[in-house]
C-alpha cells in the first residue's frame, strides 16, 4: 500500500501534478471567501482514489499555510495600528497635534486627522489631504488661510484659472511664472510689473518683441542700459561689465530697425566711448606690466642668471618669483612716484613706453663675460657631492666633538637645518649649516653671521634663542634653541583656529617684536612659516629665523629688500623707508591668514596688489570674526606706514584689548585641536 502510494506521489510530482493542484486551491481563496466546490469539482476528475486522497492533502497544507501567513501579517498590521493609535493620543494629550494628526492619518483615521490640524492650525496639511479627496474648494480655502500662495497657484492652474493662478504666483514671488501666464492671457501690463519686480528687463523687451512693438522694446533696453550704467557708475566703474555692453548693443540694434537717428547717433557715440576706454584701459595694463618689469627685477643667489618677476615664462608664478633670499634692483624714479600715493593709472603713464625696450641692468650686461668666465673656472662641487659631504658630516662627530648631528628636519634658502645634540651641555638644539655651494660666497657668509648677531642680541620667551655660531672645519654654523612642535602654517592648514587661540597666539607675537623693536632690531620676514608652536598643553608661540633683521642704526636707511611676497609691505617692495611698521604689514597679514585660512592676496599678482589693491575685509571671509578684531588687522595692513599702528605696543593693546571682553575669554591650556604634535 505504501509502495503503491510513493508511487503515486512520484508520479504526480514529476507530472508537476500537485504544484498545479496547489496553485488551482490558492486560487480558489477569494476575497469572499474559499470556493470548496470548484475544489470538488477538480479533484472528482481523477479516477484514482490514492491520488484523490494525495492531492488532497496537499490542498489542506497549501490552504493551512496561506491562512497562517495571512492572520500573521494582519495581527502585525494590527499590532502597528494600535501603537500609532496609541502613540496619536499620547500626542493630542500633550497639546501636540500636528504629530498627533500626522499619525491619525496614517492609520486611516482622516476624520481625528482632520480634527487635529484645525486645532494645529495646520491649514497646509489640511488643505494637502482634501486635495487628496478630490475637495479643491476646501483645499483652495485652507491654502488660503495659511497664504500658501505657490501651493494655491498650482491649484489654480490645475483648474486652468490662469488668472487666479497667475495673481497667486505673483504673491508667492514667482514672478516669472506669473508673468509668463499673464502673457498668455495677453494682460501686458501686469506681464510687464512682474518682468520690473524680477528685474527681467530682457523678458520684458522680449513681450514686447514678440508683439511686434519694437520701438517700445527698444525703449525697455535703452532704460535697462541706463540703470545699469549708472550703478556701474555708482561703483567706480568707468566701463560697464559685458552683459551691459550686450544690453546697449541690442539698444542700437532696435532703434536701427526703427531709423530714429537722433537714438542711434547717442547710443552708437557712447559705444564708441566705451570701446576707446577698454583699448585705452588694456595699453595701460600692458604699460603696468612693463613698469613692474622695470621696478622689480629680482637677482638670484651668486652664480644664477638674473630672472625678472614678471617673465613670460614665469608669469603664472608671478608670487613665488621673489623668494626671502633675493635681492632687488628698483628704478628709483617710478618707486618714488609709486611711494607718494600717485595712482596706478598716472604711474603707467609716467613709466617707460609700452614699445620702448626696457633698460639692461648692469648684471645682463656683465652677462656675457660672466658666461665666458664661468666656463674657464673649475666645475663646482655637484649636488650628489654636497650630500655627500654633509652625510659624512652626520656619520661622525664634529672635529671638536661639541655638536652631534642626528637628522636633517629642515630646509631653507642659505642652508640645511638639523637636529643635533649639544655633547658638552647634553641639550637638543637645531644646528643650521650654510649651504655647501654658497661656502666661497662672502656675501652669504656675511649675511649668515649678520642673522647670528641679530637673534643673540634678544632673550625673550617668545623668540628662539641662539646658543653658538661659528665655523668648525669648512662649514659656518648656527646652533640654536630646538622646538619641538609645528609652525602656525601647519595648524592653519589643518583647521580654522578659533578666535580665542588667535588672540592668544598674536598676543605673544606683539609682545615678542615689540621686544626686538625696542632692541633697535626688525624682523622684517614675519609669516606663519617663520612662527613655531610648541608641542604641550599650554599655547606657546616662537618666532623664529630674525635672519632678515637689520640693526637700524642713525646712518641706514638703506636695506637690502629681501621678502615674501604674500606677507611684504608696500615699502619693502619699493626698498624705500622700511622701518618697524613693516613688520606690522607683515604680522597683521598672517593675523589676516590665521583668522581667515589664507593671506588676503595670494592669487594674481600679488605684488601689484601689495602696492595698489584695497584688501578684503576678514569678516567678509569669516563672519564669526568681531568688527573690533576686523578693524585692527584693517589697520595693520594699511597701504601708507603713517595709517598703520605706529608701535607694536599699540598693536599690543589693540588685541588686548578686544581679548578683555567677555565672550572672547583667554584658554589657560592650549586646546586640543592645537595642541601640536599629540
Amino acid at each position: 500500500m505504501w509502495r503503491r502510494a510513493n508511487m503515486v506521489m512520484g508520479s504526480a510530482v514529476e507530472t508537476h501534478l500537485i504544484p498545479s493542484v496547489t496553485g488551482y486551491a490558492i486560487a480558489s481563496v477569494t476575497p469572499a471567501g474559499f470556493d470548496l466546490h470548484k475544489v470538488l469539482d477538480y479533484l472528482s476528475t481523477f479516477n484514482d482514489p490514492l491520488v484523490f486522497w494525495v492531492v488532497g492533502a496537499v490542498i489542506s497544507v497549501s490552504l493551512i499555510v496561506f491562512l497562517v501567513i495571512f492572520f500573521s501579517h494582519r495581527s502585525e498590521t494590527t499590532g502597528k495600528e494600535e501603537i500609532h493609535k496609541s502613540n496619536a493620543e499620547r500626542m493630542e494629550k500633550r497639546g501636540d497635534f500636528l504629530q498627533a494628526g500626522q499619525l491619525y492619518l496614517q492609520i486611516g483615521a482622516t476624520r481625528k486627522a482632520i480634527q487635529m490640524f484645525r486645532r494645529a492650525g495646520a491649514f497646509t496639511y489640511l488643505g494637502d489631504l482634501y486635495l487628496e479627496q478630490g475637495k479643491w474648494r476646501k483645499a483652495i480655502s485652507c491654502y488660503k488661510q495659511d497664504e500658501n500662495y505657490e501651493k494655491l497657484a498650482n491649484v489654480y492652474e490645475q483648474r486652468h484659472d490662469f488668472q487666479l493662478a497667475a495673481d497667486a504666483y505673483e504673491r508667492a514671488g514667482d514672478f516669472e511664472r506669473a508673468a509668463e501666464l499673464y502673457a498668455r492671457l495677453d494682460l501686458l501690463a501686469d506681464a510687464a510689473r512682474c518682468y520690473l519686480r524680477k528685474e527681467d528687463y530682457e523678458g520684458l523687451a522680449k513681450l514686447y518683441l514678440d508683439r511686434g512693438c519694437i520701438e517700445e522694446a527698444a525703449g525697455i533696453y535703452a532704460r535697462t542700459f541706463e540703470f545699469f550704467y549708472q550703478r556701474s557708475r555708482e561703483a567706480g566703474k568707468a566701463i560697464p561689465d559685458k552683459e551691459t555692453l550686450q544690453i546697449l548693443d541690442k539698444c542700437i540694434d532696435l532703434y536701427r530697425k526703427t531709423e530714429q537717428t537722433d537714438k542711434i547717433a547717442h547710443y552708437t557715440g557712447l559705444r564708441e566711448q566705451f570701446e576707446k576706454r577698454i583699448e585705452a584701459k588694456k595699453k595701460e595694463e600692458e604699460a603696468r606690466r612693463r613698469i613692474k618689469k622695470r621696478l622689480l627685477l629680482t637677482k638670484g643667489p651668486k652664480g644664477s642668471k638674473e630672472k625678472r618677476s614678471t617673465s613670460s615664462k614665469n608669469k603664472s608664478r608671478t608670487s613665488h618669483a621673489v623668494s626671502s633670499d633675493e635681492g632687488i634692483i628698483v628704478d628709483t624714479e617710478l618707486a618714488s612716484l609709486i611711494e607718494r600715493g600717485t595712482p596706478p593709472e598716472s604711474v603707467a603713464k609716467a613709466g617707460v613706453n609700452a614699445t620702448e625696450p626696457l633698460p639692461r641692468s648692469p648684471e645682463e650686461k656683465r652677462a656675457p663675460e660672466a658666461k665666458e668666465k664661468k666656463k674657464r673656472k673649475k666645475k663646482k662641487p655637484s649636488a650628489t657631492k654636497v650630500d655627500e659631504s654633509v652625510t659624512a658630516l652626520l656619520m661622525k662627530p664634529s672635529h671638536s666633538e661639541r655638536y652631534t648631528l642626528i637628522r636633517q628636519i629642515g630646509r631653507g634658502g642659505m642652508g640645511h637645518v638639523y637636529l643635533a645634540k649639544d655633547n658638552l651641555l647634553g641639550r637638543l638644539m637645531a644646528y643650521k649649516v650654510i649651504s655647501m655651494e654658497c661656502e666661497e660666497d662672502q656675501k652669504a657668509i656675511g649675511y649668515l653671521m649678520k642673522e647670528a648677531r641679530s637673534t643673540a642680541a634678544l632673550n625673550h620667551p617668545h623668540i628662539v634663542t641662539l646658543y653658538d655660531v661659528g665655523k668648525e672645519g669648512d662649514n659656518y654654523f648656527l646652533a640654536m634653541e630646538f622646538v619641538e612642535g609645528e609652525t602656525l602654517k601647519a595648524l592653519i592648514k589643518q583647521s580654522r583656529l578659533t578666535i580665542p587661540q588667535v588672540l592668544t597666539i598674536f598676543m605673544q607675537l606683539c609682545d615678542a617684536l615689540r621686544y626686538a623693536h625696542e632692541n633697535k632690531i626688525l624682523h622684517l620676514d614675519v609669516k606663519p612659516s617663520n612662527i613655531m608652536c610648541r608641542k604641550g598643553p599650554q599655547i606657546c608661540t616662537k618666532l623664529m629665523d630674525f635672519g632678515l633683521a637689520r640693526v637700524m642704526q642713525a646712518r641706514g636707511s638703506q636695506t637690502t629688500a629681501r621678502y615674501t611676497p604674500f606677507y611684504v609691505s608696500p615699502e619693502q617692495i619699493l626698498n624705500r623707508n622700511i622701518d618697524h611698521r613693516s613688520d606690522i604689514y607683515s604680522l597683521g597679514v598672517t593675523l589676516f591668514e590665521a583668522l581667515v585660512g589664507s593671506p588676503p592676496f595670494q592669487s594674481g599678482d600679488c605684488i601689484y596688489q601689495h602696492l595698489f589693491a584695497d584688501p578684503p575685509s576678514p569678516m567678509e571671509r569669516n563672519p564669526q570674526i568681531p568688527p573690533q578684531l576686523d578693524a585692527i588687522v584693517r589697520k595693520s595692513i594699511a597701504k601708507k606706514p603713517k595709517d598703520r599702528f605706529q608701535t607694536m605696543g599699540e598693536f599690543l593693546e589693540a588685541i588686548m584689548e578686544v581679548a578683555n571682553l567677555s565672550q572672547f575669554q583667554i584658554p589657560a591650556t592650549m586646546p586640543q585641536q592645537l595642541s601640536v604634535g599629540s
